[in-house]
This record gives C-alpha cells, sequence and structure tokens, in this order.
C-alpha cells in the first residue's frame, strides 16, 4: 500500500507544482507554452493518472465499505448531482478553455451554477470519489485525494484572492462545496 499512496502523493505534488506561479512564469516567457500550456498540463495529468488508477483497481484488498444494495437509487441521485455539477461547471467555464483547447480570459465569473457554488468540480470530485465501493486500496487513496482537493481549494483561493480583489466579497456570499439552502 506505501507504494501506492507515495504515488499519489508525488501525482498531487507534481499536479499542484507544475500549476504554480513560479511554473507558469517561467513556462509562459515562451509563445508556445503560453497558448497550450493548459492543453498540456491537462494531457499529461491525465496520461500520468491513469496508470495510477488502473494500478489502485488491481491492487487487491478487503472492502472497507461496500454500499447496500438498497442504496442503489442514492448512488445513482449523488452519480447524477456529481454530473449536474460538473456540466454546470463546464457550461461556466466553457469546457474547450477548460481543457486548453480555446483561447479564455482571466476573470471571476459569477454567473449560473457559480452564484450558488465555488468549487462545483471540486464537489462533484469528492462525490465521485466516495460513491462507489471501498477497496482498502480506494479507502486511502480517496481520503488522499480528499485532502488533496481541500489543499487545492485553499491554494486556488490563495490564488484567486491575489489576482481577484472582488474574491473576498465573493467567498462571503457563495459558500465552497455546498449551497446554502434556503427554506
Amino acid at each position: 500500500m506505501g507504494p501506492l499512496l507515495l504515488s499519489w502523493g508525488l501525482w498531487c505534488f507534481f499536479h499542484s507544482f507544475l500549476l504554480s506561479a513560479t511554473v507558469r512564469k517561467r513556462a509562459e516567457k515562451w509563445p508556445f507554452f503560453r497558448r497550450y500550456g493548459r492543453l498540456i498540463f491537462n494531457a499529461f495529468s491525465f496520461l500520468t493518472v491513469l496508470p495510477l488508477v488502473l494500478w489502485t483497481y488491481l491492487a487487491d484488498g478487503a472492502y472497507v465499505f461496500r454500499w447496500p444494495s438498497w442504496a442503489f437509487p442514492i448512488r445513482l441521485g449523488l452519480v447524477v448531482l456529481a454530473l449536474y455539477l460538473s456540466l454546470a461547471a463546464f457550461k461556466v467555464y466553457g469546457f474547450w478553455e477548460f481543457l486548453g483547447l480555446k483561447e479564455g480570459q482571466m476573470v471571476l465569473k459569477r454567473e449560473g451554477i457559480l452564484k450558488r457554488l465555488r468549487h462545483p468540480l471540486y464537489t462533484a470530485a469528492f462525490i465521485f470519489l466516495w460513491v462507489r465501493d471501498q477497496t482498502l486500496a480506494w479507502f486511502w487513496t480517496d481520503l488522499l485525494l480528499s485532502f488533496y482537493l481541500i489543499l487545492g481549494t485553499k491554494l486556488e483561493e490563495k490564488k484567486l484572492r491575489r489576482s481577484f480583489p472582488e474574491y473576498e466579497s465573493y467567498a462571503k456570499e457563495v459558500p465552497s462545496f455546498w449551497p446554502r439552502l434556503k427554506v
């Protein structure tokens, strides 16, 4: 289990490191990276996470938690919610801009799902992590990835506060992961 979790930890570290201001500043000296940096980053992230996902699935281990069969509608509802959050977020962010296939402007967006939730993709990621049955390998991996999502949120918000002074008031008005329910 140690090498698997260490590998996931290294993936998380390099994922954040490559997004850091220092690395981005150096890479953006080259016009090619200014234009295709996001696409390269996304391709690198995807191609390097695939072997880890496969390794985690192949790692044998007892189940730590299995959803009972009667909970299938709950699981299905959670998956639908996660898909909705993802689609709603991409509608605002622009799917092609998010991937890096189309140039987008760095602006603070507050429309659509972002009026109710600051980090809909992270919320969807949490749901996708925990909606599956948990083998020992996936349980520890999902704990590590959940911690990484929380840490990543803090790092991203720090960057957003530096880039957009109005982010502070936005953060006070709109919750991070779960919308306020009006009764």
